[in-house]
Order: structure tokens, then C-alpha cells, then sequence
């Protein structure tokens, strides 16, 4: 499913450039290993916030082996050496850091639905605070606060420090409202075919992502296009999940499955 992504964008990966969706193969792959800690102790919150804040330290201490904030570099892989360094460390989705995101699921799994709320509410606190005083600080010392790639407090690739604590607050928080207001129920059919809907959105974009340039969209003009494009996945993903799901990726891997 990586390598159909990377050829239906190749103004964005090269054919072997390994994404979220190697992330996610290598994930399930050593689950095993990573989610046994989690698995086994009587306090998953713990576990997590111990390596939850090893990764942040880590990001912090050791901000050269995330590599340059480039995406050329990132999605570059002239050797199979540079392939694996990018899958652990330096690629778009590398193993370290975005780990954590797969840890934090696999504790919501363990716990019950008040641990969970309780769980969600500390996170996003803690997050919160810790994040409007980066924010803060960045415009204090006039730092551009986010960016995908280049000098700002938060940059996405790589995924630093500050990154992370932001991400992982939004997700408990969007976690927390989709129970509360049970938002995850009209979703529930868009979910089952999510790898579809991800591989396939990518396919247009090779026919159209020199649209903006061409036509000088204004910025207006570009998200009402951004809004309608999400909008239509959503729909088009649960009429897939809901009337044809034989056709769906998921449907084709399950029938490959040993019985």
C-alpha cells in the first residue's frame, strides 16, 4: 500500500520512501515487544508516562538524529542504509518518535471507561499548560510557533518535542469528545476503510497538485478546497464501507488472511 502512495504522488515520495504506512506495518509487526510493558502492568498510565517521557527527553537531547528538517532528505532513499535510518529515525514517520501514539492507544485499550475519561483529562491538562507556554514563548522571542518543515517551535517533520506534547493533546482531547458527545458512532463505518481512503486520496493529487500554482488560488480559496476535498472522502468512505465493502482494501486483506 506504501509503494501505491508513493507512485501515484511521485512529486511528493520517491517509489521506496517510507511513510505512515510503513509506520504502521512495522508497528503491528513489533507489537509484541513494545505493547508488553503495557499489557502486563497494573498501571498502564504509568508505563505510558514513563515512555512518553523518555521520547519527548529524547527529541530534546538528541535533536541530530531526527535529522534536518528537510523533506527532500526525508524522502530520499539512495541506499538500503538510508531506508532503514528513515523507518527508526529520520524519515517521515520514523519509529522514534511516533511510537508513542500506537503506546497511547494500546493504554486507552486497557482501561476502563472512567480510567480512560480521567486518563484523557490529565493528558490534555498537562498538554495544554505545557503547550500555551510554548506558544507564549514563541512569541516572546518572535519564533515562528509551528511549521511542517524549517525553524519553528513546532515542526512536523521531524516530529519534535513540542510537536509531540501538542499532538498527543489533541488526541486526548478529540479522543475524550468523541466519546462524550458520541461523535465515533457516525464514524464508525469511515474507520473500517481507512487504509482505502488513505491510499486512494493520494491518487488525484497526481493529476492535480500543481492546481493552486496554476490558478493562483487565494488562501480562502484553497482551504474552502482542502474542506471540500475532506468532506468528500468522509462520504464517499462510509458509501464504501456501507454498500461496497468488497471493493475495499481491508476487504481484499481479510480474504487473504489464513483461516
Amino acid at each position: 500500500c506504501q509503494g501505491i502512495v508513493n507512485v501515484s504522488s511521485p512529486h511528493l515520495f520517491e517509489l521506496f520512501t517510507p511513510g505512515v504506512l510503513s509506520l504502521l506495518g512495522v508497528l503491528v509487526l513489533t507489537e509484541p515487544w513494545w505493547g508488553r510493558g503495557l499489557r502486563a502492568s497494573n498501571k498502564p498510565t504509568v508505563v505510558f508516562s514513563w515512555l512518553f517521557g523518555l521520547t519527548v527527553l529524547f527529541c530534546f537531547v538528541f535533536t541530530s538524529w531526527q535529522g534536518p528538517s528537510s523533506w527532500t532528505y526525508r524522502v530520499d532513499t539512495a541506499s538500503v542504509l538510508t531506508w532503514f535510518e528513515h523507518v527508526v529515525f529520520t524519515g517521515l514517520y520514523p519509529i522514534v518518535p511516533w511510537f508513542v501514539f500506537a503506546s497511547f492507544g494500546a493504554t486507552v485499550a486497557v482501561l476502563s471507561t472512567p480510567q480512560r475519561h480521567a486518563f484523557f483529562r490529565t493528558v490534555s491538562v498537562i498538554g495544554l499548560t505545557v503547550s500555551l507556554a510554548i506558544l507564549v514563548r514563541s512569541q516572546r522571542t518572535n519564533q515562528v510557533w509551528a511549521l511542517p518543515t524549517g525553524n519553528a517551535a513546532l515542526t512536523f517533520f521531524p516530529a519534535n518535542a513540542p510537536f509531540l506534547i501538542a499532538a498527543m493533546t489533541g488526541v486526548a482531547m478529540l479522543w475524550w469528545c468523541l466519546e462524550r458527545f458520541r461523535f465515533a458512532d457516525r464514524l464508525s463505518s469511515l474507520g473500517r476503510v481507512s487504509l482505502t481512503v488513505y491510499v486512494l486520496h493520494f491518487v488525484p493529487f497526481a493529476l492535480f497538485h500543481q492546481a493552486e500554482t496554476l490558478h493562483g488560488w487565494s488562501p480562502a480559496s484553497t482551504a474552502g478546497v482542502v474542506l471540500g476535498y475532506t468532506v468528500g472522502w468522509i462520504v464517499l468512505g462510509t458509501w464504501l464501507a456501507q454498500r461496497a465493502p468488497r471493493f475495499t482494501i481491508e476487504s481484499w486483506m481479510k480474504r487473504r488472511e489464513p483461516s
